[in-house]
């Protein structure tokens, strides 16, 4: 009787994702789809993928209506939460904020400037008590930026 409850729960599951998605792929052909696109209002996208293969997205990455990345997060030790986090302006990365120690609790900010190429400061949380303790700025060239 178990093992049916845990079937019909795999069911269940697999009906769920495959009904939030639009698109979906198995991309390494295990027979486990591991890449879901969803169509979001205004041409956006909205692209979910399971990287390690385990059956728990660990990356997901939204695109505007002219396809360049809006916002991304993913989960860096695939511990099923994400803990990294990426925002975009015009598809070029300006931000990332980053839960270094795992607590759920952003406790790293990076800026990044010159078209995602250069970080022009960062900031830490060094005890992790919610409260920046370390910024630090660097110098970035006029030109450079955009």
């Amino acid at each position: 009787m178990l093992l049916n409850k845990n079937i019909i729960i795999i069911i269940l599951v697999t009906l769920s994702i495959n009904i939030y998605a639009d698109y979906s792929v198995d991309s390494n052909n295990d027979g486990k789809i591991d890449i879901w696109v969803k169509d979001l209002e205004n041409k956006c996208l909205l692209i979910s993928s399971d990287t390690n293969f385990d059956g728990k997205i660990d990356s997901r990455l939204s695109l505007d209506e002219f396809k360049l990345s809006i916002y991304e997060e993913t989960d860096y030790n695939l511990d099923g939460v994400m803990d990294n986090f990426y925002y975009f302006e015009s598809g070029n990365v300006i931000r990332q904020e980053v839960d270094s120690n795992y607590d759920q609790k952003i406790d790293v900010w990076v800026y990044i400037t010159n078209n995602g190429k250069s970080i022009s400061k960062y900031e830490k949380d060094l005890n992790f008590d919610g409260v920046i303790d370390k910024v630090k700025e660097f110098e970035v060239s006029k030109e450079d930026v955009k």
